[in-house]
């Protein structure tokens, strides 16, 4: 192999060289950049889960109070109509006292 063969040779391992630093660079700018938009994408996610989940809890904590009231009132209800229930007992008593006096 001639002087200036070698020459080529050497001149064209540098080139592959830088050529192959340069694709290494590239990479870790690309994976660099992946690594922030992924962060990015994360970030945006998190703060649309948390405003779900307030929702959610918001959602939740209505249905909760409907849920309170209407049982209340159904015991309210279930309340009344034994008070109703005790006041008919003793209405019928007191009839039937006045009756059997008579």
């Amino acid at each position: 192999m001639s002087t200036e063969g070698i020459k080529q040779l050497a001149q064209c391992e540098e080139q592959a060289r830088e050529r192959i630093n340069e694709a290494k660079n590239n990479f870790r700018e690309v994976k660099k950049q992946a690594i922030k938009d992924a962060e990015n994408v994360v970030s945006v996610l998190k703060v649309k889960n948390q405003q779900k989940l307030k929702e959610l809890e918001k959602q939740v904590e209505e249905y909760l109070e409907l849920f309170e009231r209407t049982e209340k009132e159904k015991f309210e209800m279930k309340i009344k109509d034994l008070e109703n229930s005790k006041n008919e007992e003793n209405l019928i008593e007191e009839i039937m006292k006045k009756i059997c006096e008579k």
